[in-house]
C-alpha cells in the first residue's frame, strides 16, 4: 500500500513538471528581440504643458507637445465630457468667469525649422524692416479665444503677447507683433 502511494505521488509530481514545461516552452520560444529606440523616437514623445483648470471646476485645458510635431491643445469639459481640440494651441488661460479661454498659436513647426536652418542674417541696423531674424518667430505667433461651451475660436494674428485681468472678465491685453513685411510697424 505503501509503495502505491509513493507511485502516485511520483507520478503526479513527474506530470506536473511536464505540464509547467509544456505550458512554458512555446511563450519562450515566441518572444522575439526588443527593437532598440533610436534618438529620433524621443521627438516625436509627447508631453503635457500648461495644464489649466477653470476656476469653477467645469473646464481642463493642457496640450500635448513633442518636439518634431506642432502641438495641440485639448479642452475637456469634465462634468460632460465634452472635448475640443485645437491644432497648434499652447498656454491656456481661462479667464475668470470660464468662459473663454485664451491660448498661444505658435507659427508651424516646419516654418520656424526652415528658418532656423536657413543662414544666420547680420543684426540689422536701427529703422531697418522688422521680420528677419530671431524675432521673426514672435511675429507669426497669434492668440486663440475659444468661447465656451460652444466651442467656437476666434483668431487674433501677429500678437506677441497676452495677459488676463486676476478678477475681470471683461478685458484682455495683448502686444501686437511686429508685421514681417518692411516698413509694417
Amino acid at each position: 500500500m505503501r509503495i502505491r502511494y509513493q507511485t502516485r505521488r511520483l507520478a503526479l509530481v513527474v506530470l506536473a513538471i511536464a505540464a509547467m514545461a509544456w505550458t512554458t516552452w512555446p511563450v519562450g520560444a515566441q518572444q522575439s528581440a526588443k527593437k532598440p529606440l533610436g534618438y529620433d523616437v524621443y521627438d516625436y514623445w509627447k508631453g503635457i504643458g500648461g495644464s489649466r483648470l477653470s476656476d469653477d471646476g467645469q473646464w481642463f485645458a493642457y496640450s500635448l507637445t513633442s518636439q518634431a510635431e506642432d502641438p495641440e491643445l485639448i479642452v475637456r469639459n469634465i462634468g460632460s465630457g465634452q472635448e475640443f481640440k485645437q491644432p497648434r494651441g499652447t498656454a491656456p488661460q481661462f479667464t475668470p468667469d470660464g468662459k473663454f479661454l485664451i491660448f498661444t498659436i505658435p507659427a508651424p513647426r516646419s516654418e520656424t525649422d526652415a528658418a532656423a536652418q536657413a543662414t544666420p542674417t547680420p543684426t540689422p541696423a536701427p529703422g531697418a524692416a522688422a521680420g528677419e531674424g530671431p524675432a521673426a518667430a514672435t511675429n507669426r505667433n497669434s492668440v486663440g479665444i475659444m468661447a465656451l461651451p460652444g466651442g467656437q475660436v476666434t483668431t487674433v494674428e501677429q500678437i506677441a503677447s497676452f495677459r488676463l485681468p486676476t478678477e475681470s472678465s471683461t478685458w484682455l491685453a495683448m502686444q501686437k507683433g511686429r508685421a514681417g513685411a518692411p516698413g509694417g510697424r
